[in-house]
Parts: C-alpha cells; structure tokens; sequence
C-alpha cells in the first residue's frame, strides 16, 4: 500500500507542478496571446466576439478568469483527476500484490485506504488549482464558488476512473477508457449533443455574473459520485484474488 501511496504523491506532485507553470505561462503571456487573437481571420473574431476581445484587452481580471477557469482549467482537472485514479486498484491486480495486500486487511479498509488517499489528493488540487487566480486580484468569494464546482467535477472523475480500476487487471484499460468517455461527452457537449455539463460546469459563467453554484448540477455530480464509490465497494467485495 505504501508504494501504491508513495507513485500517487508523485503524480500529484507533478500535476501540481504543471498546473502552477501552466498558470504561470498563461498570465505571463497575457498581452501575446491578445495580440495573437487580434491577428486572427476576422471570420474567427467574429466567432470569438468583439466585445469579448476587448473585454480580454482591457480587463486582466476578466482575462485571467475566462483563459484559466472557463478554459484551461475546465479541460486540465478532469484528465488530471482520471491519472490520479486509473492505476489505484489495476495497478495492485496488475502487479500480483493485491492477495498480499487483501492478506493482511479487509477488503473495506483496502477499499477507503484506496480510494480516499486518491480523492484527498484531487480535492486539493481541485481546491487550489481553483483558486490561484486570487493572485491576479479576482475576487475571492467567487473562486470559493468556483472551487466547489471543481471539487465535485474532479472526484466525479476520479470516481469513474477508479470505478474502472476496479473491474480491469491491466492499467491500460481504465485509463483509455475513462478518457474516451471524457473525449467523447466533451465533443457531443461542444456539439451540442449532449446536455451532461462535462465542461460547462467548470466554466459556469454564471458565478462570476453573480448566479452561484449551480446546485442541481453539483447534487447531481455528489449522487453520481456516491453511486460509483458503491460500485467500487461492491467490485471490491466480490473480486478475486
């Protein structure tokens, strides 16, 4: 179990890593990325808005909430969330250390030492990729909001990777999995298609308008939440060793 722990510490260091230099570059590069915009072909402008390239130019509080949470953010947790929870229990049954580990403890306490360890992880990075705009002057309240959106989107993707883990004896499987069902509800979502808020979620709008958290969506999210865990458990107590 150790090592197990010691492999998720490791890829939340290195997600953390990445996020904080991915928001170092975005801030940085403000001014470039506007003028790159500027450049564009005025059939894309007129895609993006006008009054949204302004607004980008003249506010970097809007700049740095719109390219960071509504974009990069809404993309980067979900995929951050399936690594953390892809290998938990695959991993063990992959490696032929799972009958050791399931030896030595029950299958509950295997259960919640795998699964929260990973779940503890995502929240903070959830929690604290969120919230990093408050570097650039945003208002704290609203990255509060934010952060809840994001906590609960995160461990329902983790929940679906880990779920996965359960039920396959190689690593490989749950992870293009779990990121096919991501690829696949983000492009019918873009298309309209499809009405699950995969990414709208985390790039509610309606809280930096002042709307709140979109309650309905996040009970939504905890109950799906809660029914993969119970899956999970379920998978756990009937699987061979």
């Amino acid at each position: 179990m150790s090592r197990e722990f010691r492999n998720a510490i490791v890829r939340f260091t290195l997600s953390g890593i990445f996020i904080l230099l991915l928001y170092t570059l975005i801030v940085t590069f403000r001014e470039k990325a506007i003028e790159m915009l500027k450049d564009l072909p005025q059939r894309f402008r007129d895609m993006v808005g006008e009054d949204f390239l302004k607004r980008l130019e003249e506010d970097p509080s809007f700049y740095t909430i719109s390219q960071w949470n509504w974009k990069n953010l809404a993309q980067i947790l979900p995929i951050v969330s399936i690594v953390m929870g892809f290998p938990m229990v695959a991993r063990e049954r992959e490696n032929g250390t799972v009958y050791f580990l399931l030896s030595n403890m029950k299958r509950s306490s295997f259960l919640f030492q795998k699964y929260f360890a990973g779940a503890t992880m995502v929240s903070i990075l959830a929690f604290f990729s969120t919230i990093l705009p408050i570097l650039s002057g945003i208002d704290p309240e609203v990255l509060l909001l934010y952060s809840v959106h994001a906590i609960l989107s995160s461990l329902l993707w983790y929940s679906i990777s880990f779920f996965l883990s359960c039920y396959f004896k190689d690593q490989v499987k749950p992870l293009i999995l779990s990121l096919g069902i991501f690829a696949t509800l983000a492009v019918l979502e873009g298309m309209r298609l499809c009405h699950l808020n995969v990414l709208n979620y985390l790039a509610d709008r309606r809280i930096y308008l002042g709307g709140g958290i979109d309650v309905t969506t996040s009970v939504r999210y905890a109950l799906a939440t809660l029914v993969l865990l119970i899956g999970s458990a379920y998978r756990v107590k009937s699987m061979e060793i």
